[in-house]
């Protein structure tokens, strides 16, 4: 289930709240995918990452066929060597295919801060 506050994930009988704004990556690792939240805490689940995409935000962003980043978690971009760093001081790497899709994702923010600048 999608909300703009909280993701809902069934994992067999029993249902998860995760709150958007405290998930920082979405990633998978053997098999398993894992929600890192704000202060280290981890959620683990056996769902795919593809259906979980399909029920996010615009804010959450895939970098790579592995990984899903929170937007508004994200501290840099580094374009040169393609990675963003996020506010938990973790590194990811962004595939070169996502590199345009994710200039793009982070325009609208860039407009307002420019925006918001002038002022």
């Amino acid at each position: 289930m999608k909300t703009n506050q909280a993701f809902f994930l069934r994992e067999g009988t029993r249902i998860l709240i995760i709150p958007l704004a405290e998930i920082i990556v979405i990633k998978t690792e053997e098999g398993l995918t894992v929600f890192e939240k704000q202060g280290g805490e981890i959620t683990l689940c056996h769902c795919g990452l593809s259906t979980i995409k399909r029920q996010l935000p615009d804010n959450f962003f895939q970098i790579n066929r592995t990984t899903i980043i929170n937007l508004n978690q994200m501290s840099s971009f580094h374009f040169k060597n393609l990675s963003v760093s996020m506010k938990n001081r973790k590194k990811y790497q962004v595939s070169t295919r996502r590199k345009k899709g994710l200039k793009e994702a982070l325009e609208p923010k860039n407009q307002a801060l420019k925006y918001k600048n002038s002022l």
